[in-house]
């Protein structure tokens, strides 16, 4: 924010801060504290642009946003797909699925750029999962599960994306992040075939 507020004092540009709400409802569509942030900032970009009388969360109702915080139920298992490709939004993923189902093991299956703060991601990783299913959907500009492993204390196991379709059921969350370039191959592969 601090680069935003000294670009926009330099170019002479408006620059608005909008504050996050303070609750959004268990209805809304859109699961993550960080909603509260972007309802926010939707509302106020509706206000001040399209309309300033019907403006609610209700207008929210329908919404759906494939491969953030996206939710499926499939046999005993959830599987939550998020493209959290940063240090911030990987925290946020991870605390937002713990507030939704605590108290639940979690499995998390990743890829993420060479590009990233792999150490900084791979530090909150192991906070929150004994296990990592990882890929290396891009080799050459994805990062490898060996570079992982040196990132990751002992305690949390790695294994090839190939072996996620063999999840036990045990392990009733799984977690599939680090990059939107391969959330649709998971999804697609990893979760639909399971009806099969």
């Amino acid at each position: 924010l601090g680069v935003i507020r000294r670009i926009s004092q330099e170019k002479n540009a408006p620059l608005t801060i909008v504050d996050p709400l303070d609750t959004i409802p268990e209805s809304f569509p859109l699961k993550g504290n960080f909603q509260k942030e972007n309802a926010a900032l939707a509302l106020y970009g509706i206000k001040q642009f399209v309309s300033k009388k019907d403006c609610s969360l209700s207008l929210f109702s329908d919404v759906q946003h494939p491969g953030r915080c996206h939710i499926i139920k499939k046999d005993n298992q959830i599987w939550v797909f998020d493209g959290a490709h940063n240090v911030d939004a990987l925290r946020s993923i991870f605390d937002t699925v713990v507030m939704l189902f605590p108290n639940t093991p979690i499995v998390c299956a990743m890829g993420v750029l060479k590009t990233k703060d792999i150490r900084q991601m791979m530090a909150i990783v192991s906070r929150f999962t004994r296990h990592v299913y990882w890929s290396d959907f891009w080799p050459g500009t994805s990062e490898s599960s060996d570079v992982i492993r040196s990132f990751l204390p002992k305690s949390v196991s790695i294994t090839d994306i190939d072996s996620l379709e063999d999840v036990p059921k045990s392990h009733s969350i799984v977690l599939v992040t680090g990059s939107l370039y391969f959330l649709g191959t998971v999804l697609e592969e990893c979760v639909m075939q399971r009806d099969h």
